[in-house]
């Protein structure tokens, strides 16, 4: 049976604006309902495989209802202009993506629904309404559901049957239902004195209002037989304003007109523009041709594609086929979304799209053309199934515990906030640049740093340059810090709670950093800062979840800088590491000429930041910036540090002088990363491409390498109850058990160590805890 998917546009949009929290574009354009609306949706979607989809919208503020009712959802408080500004945003969705939108004058989106649902379900579709508006609950029946979705981020799938477990009485009933017992949102006043349980028991005794009235003496007890004469046209009425229509005219059920078909130029525009990107990948998960291909079980055209072709399946996002559980079994599996990540990780696969059936053969050709096909085969596609396993299992989150950290932070950011307001002795918005600004350079008379188009800048760097000038920068560093920690990890992550398992399951991105480390989105656990106190804290609302004890977390030891000791080859950083030494208290006492014994905090500072510096292709201004110290006494450190481990300044110098002759540089894998910029005329330009070209050999290596253990620690967990559930960049985490973590400890370890074979030894820090910052 062919499904129908029905969304009330109206109600979920609304809904996806309250239950989110206040989320922004690049541009500053508010997203927060597009995005749970067009996550809701398509999300469901991929549950439910629609073969039609419909979205109804409300056409205007009042319909045939206030001409019954003059105050008939006046109740309501009016529209946020927030949320006023992404209605467009829907339309511009729906149109992108092949979705009709329907919206009469005079009529609500319930009645649009009601009626092609009525006419769908006789024609033989099974009908499926999404919807946050209970009034859908009427239109029950044995060819249609409604699933409702709340406010707390959970939805509830109402067939027939779950219905009348939930009411007693039958769908087609629930007007009557609304009758008596008024609905508040709506300002459907029902009848005064009768509540909901007082009008369900009246439902199952006599299903309809009118049978109420017509028995009306057998009702007891008596004062609520009083309340009904007394509430009689108000029952009415009420019925009356609850009735969804079911013939709007107008409207008719074409199955031609409700066919999905996406524009998926206008998709990549609209969800790169938005940042959606998981709204991106979803929508050509359902609807990309290359799933018609995989749909035929065929992958090819015989009569395009040479003969050598015919038993190869090629697929696109093989992530997200697993996760609908309809990916093939075959070995040799072809994810034309991998593949293009592989060969243009800077760049999108978009303008490859269009040309899907005939597309396979020819990125495979450049694959094995560029010596990518093991870096695809040994580490990116075996890679795939241990993602789709660690988002299945998720994270376990202490809801309790982040309810009381959201307080603490709106405690703390008032307090913050009377502080600032105190110094500058008057109140204005700390989130305003302008208004801070003004404060700030006009006000307190702090020297401006850098100018932008709309006035004086007061982002991040300037407002570390200007912390000794006055106590006010430094709380206003701190109220930035825990806002974006409140809004970013407390009110961002409430919504993506499952409420049945207490467990956020954030999506693994494989095809979006030009180096080849992996992200993480909806939620993103990989930038939660793990060296301030709140950072901490806000680890600690990770707990290992039901029927386990223990987080795991294993790291690894200054990968990158033992990387670049293997790949320079330089004598000093080697033998360092293998005398396990202190590689920043080294280079402290080679650098400064201090006894390594000698060397002070301060000191091992300055060389850290010199050592990872150095990976990053930091300039003496970038160093001096970092250290608060001058451009030449920085550019002093760097030549000494070049001095002492000469073969890392030849490796650099190789590095840039074969991308200016390549256009590209690759890791230790094969893994290639084009620099089309490295011979730029303008020097910012070329300056930028080789930081890249010295930076991403070592960071993409440490990428791979952490992939390849990540794929030999699942294959050594099979067994055990012991899984591994997060990576954040040098970081696995396992959620294991009493009984287990000893031999978790020794097969995590082996299998970390044993990714790579260096001049140095891989060392991995293991810590447990019952929660991540513990175990951190």
């Amino acid at each position: 049976m062919e499904k129908f998917l029905l969304v009330d546009g109206s109600s979920v949009f609304y809904r996806s604006f309250y239950a989110l929290p206040f989320l922004t574009a690049v541009d500053g354009t508010p997203t927060g309902a597009l995005f749970g609306f067009v996550n809701t949706l398509l999300k469901f979607c991929i549950e439910v495989r629609p073969s039609l989809i419909a979205i109804a919208l409300d056409a205007g503020k009042t319909t045939f209802r206030n001409e019954i009712f003059n105050d008939y959802k006046a109740t309501r408080p009016s529209t946020p202009n927030e949320l006023i500004v992404q209605l467009p945003l829907l339309n511009e969705f729906a149109n992108a993506v092949g979705i009709k939108t329907i919206g009469v004058v005079n009529y609500e989106a319930d009645d649009i629904i009601g009626t092609l649902a009525t006419q769908a379900a006789d024609r033989g579709f099974e009908v499926i309404i999404l919807t946050g508006d209970r009034d859908a609950l009427q239109l029950i029946d044995k060819r249609v559901s409604v699933m409702l979705t709340q406010g707390n981020n959970s939805q509830t799938l109402f067939d027939h049957a779950k219905f009348v477990e939930k009411y007693g009485f039958a769908p087609e009933y629930f007007a009557d239902y609304k009758a008596l017992a008024g609905d508040q949102s709506d300002n459907i006043s029902g009848v005064q004195g009768i509540g909901p349980k007082y009008a369900q028991r009246l439902i199952i005794d006599y299903s309809t209002v009118e049978n109420i009235f017509n028995h009306l003496g057998t009702v007891e007890p008596a004062s609520l037989r009083r309340k009904l004469i007394n509430g009689r046209e108000d029952a009415f009425i009420s019925k009356r304003l609850a009735t969804i229509v079911r013939d709007v005219p107008t409207v008719e059920f074409d199955p031609q007109a409700f066919k999905v078909t996406p524009n998926f130029q206008l998709v990549d525009e609209f969800c790169d523009r938005l940042q959606l990107r998981t709204a991106q990948s979803r929508i050509y998960t359902l609807f990309s041709p290359a799933n018609d291909l995989f749909d035929e079980g065929a992958h090819y055209d015989p009569e395009q594609l040479p003969p050598y072709a015919v038993e190869r399946p090629f697929v696109f996002n093989l992530k997200a086929m697993y996760h609908e559980g309809i990916a093939p079994d075959d070995d040799e599996i072809y994810d034309l979304e991998l593949m293009s990540y592989l060969l243009e990780p800077g760049s999108r696969i978009t303008t490859l799209r269009p040309s899907l059936k005939i597309l396979g053969e020819n990125l495979l050709q450049r694959i094995r053309a560029e010596d990518l096909l093991d870096v695809y085969r040994n580490i990116e596609l075996p890679l795939v199934k241990v993602l789709v396993e660690m988002e299945r299992r998720g994270v376990y989150v202490n809801v309790d515990r982040l309810e009381q950290k959201a307080n603490e932070m709106s405690e703390r950011l008032i307090a913050l906030e009377q502080q600032i307001y105190e110094l500058a002795d008057q109140t204005f918005n700390i989130n305003s640049t302008k208004q801070l600004a003004a404060v700030l350079f006009d006000k307190l008379k702090l020297s401006p740093l850098k100018k932008t188009k709309s006035g004086f800048s007061t982002d991040a760097e300037v407002l570390n340059e200007l912390r000794d000038q006055h106590s006010i920068v430094e709380l206003i560093i701190d109220y930035r810090s825990v806002s974006k920690l409140k809004s970013t990890f407390i009110d961002g992550i409430k919504p993506l709670i499952d409420p049945k398992t207490g467990r956020v399951h954030t999506h693994f991105n494989q095809t979006v950093t030009a180096t080849g480390r992996l992200s993480s989105s909806d939620p993103n656990l990989q930038n939660i800062p793990v060296r301030t106190p709140e950072g901490r804290t806000i680890r600690s609302l990770f707990e290992a979840g039901e029927g386990f004890d223990w987080l795991l977390s294993a790291d690894y030891s200054q990968i990158e800088l033992r990387l670049l000791a293997h790949m320079s080859g330089d004598e000093n950083l080697i033998d360092a590491f293998n005398r396990g030494q202190d590689i920043h208290a080294r280079t402290a006492s080679e650098v400064f000429g201090v006894p390594i014994e000698e060397i002070t905090p301060e000191l091992r500072r300055r060389a850290k930041a010199v050592n990872f510096g150095i990976i990053y292709g930091l300039s003496d201004y970038g160093l001096s910036r970092d250290l608060h110290i001058h451009r030449k006494e920085a550019a002093e450190y760097i030549e000494k540090y070049f001095a002492r481990y000469p073969a890392v300044k030849r490796y650099l110098d190789g590095i840039i002088d074969s991308a200016r002759s390549k256009g590209y540089v690759t890791t230790m894998f094969g893994r290639r990363r084009s620099l089309p910029m490295i011979n730029d005329r303008i020097y910012n330009r070329r300056s930028l491409a080789e930081r890249m070209a010295m930076n991403t050999p070592i960071q993409g290596t440490a990428a791979d390498i952490i992939k390849l253990a990540m794929i030999e620690t699942e294959k050594n967990l099979i067994g055990l109850k012991s899984r591994m559930i997060l990576q954040v960049h040098d970081e696995l985490v396992i959620e294991t058990v009493d009984a287990e973590v000893e031999r978790v400890k020794e097969i995590v370890r082996r299998s970390m160590e044993g990714a790579a074979s260096l001049a140095v030894k891989l060392e991995v820090d293991i810590a447990v805890g019952r929660n991540w910052s513990e175990a951190k």
